[in-house]
């Protein structure tokens, strides 16, 4: 099997595994932190806002990766941290999709035409920010080149899955919230960079479903 009949296969068999039940809540809570309210417990109202993100996989150095990016420092909840590209639906998005297409290319430089969606993943609510969070699952069959947004992205990172869903990238951390506060969290490290609470939620469904 040659590399393209490879990364195909891949792919159709991953978008397969994406139309199946998925682990969903079961999978989140595995990574979630101890200060989340059970899913039972948690009521979205009418402040409650609609994004969406994008898992983008892409084949390098013979393994499978995904990109994040470390936001800027700003004055809000999610300052400083790290997160799939995307954001919030604008008036202007037809669909979720289009709106997880968008945000990546604004805050990866990653043009919406270099990318197949395969498939998205279970929506996670997220507290803080008053958001449901419908991730995406996206393929890039090209070589990809990076320009992070200035104003938003501190930084991009990608890493090979077999690292992230590695035993060793498993840790618990203390971590300061927005408001002082700290909270013990399951979460992944990954080059000193700790990813957690949604992201994290995220990961732990999407390696679920490729089995690691």
């Amino acid at each position: 099997m040659d590399n393209k009949e490879y990364l195909r296969t891949f792919s159709k068999e991953l978008s397969k595994k994406l139309k199946l039940p998925l682990p969903g809540h079961e999978a989140h809570i595995k990574m979630s932190p101890t200060n989340r309210k059970p899913v039972s417990q948690i009521q979205p109202n009418q402040h409650t806002k609609i994004g969406s993100v994008l898992i983008l996989l892409f084949y390098e150095n013979n393994n499978w990766h995904t990109v994040f990016i470390k936001r800027a420092l700003y004055n809000g909840v999610h300052s400083g941290q790290i997160s799939f590209p995307g954001g919030k639906k604008e008036v202007f998005d037809t669909t979720l999709q289009q709106t997880a297409l968008r945000e990546t290319e604004e805050e990866i430089g990653v043009p919406k035409n270099n990318i197949e969606i395969i498939g998205n993943i279970t929506e996670l609510y997220i507290p803080p920010s008053r958001f449901i969070v419908y991730p995406f699952i996206g393929i890039s069959y090209n070589n990809l080149t990076f320009l992070p947004d200035k104003k938003e992205v501190d930084k991009i990172i990608t890493v090979s899955l077999n690292e992230l869903f590695s035993p060793k990238s498993l840790s618990i951390k203390q971590i300061m919230l927005s408001n002082g506060t700290t909270i013990d969290s399951p979460c992944f490290v990954m080059n000193n960079e700790i990813i957690w609470g949604a992201t994290a939620m995220m990961l732990s469904e999407l390696k679920e479903i490729l089995r690691y």
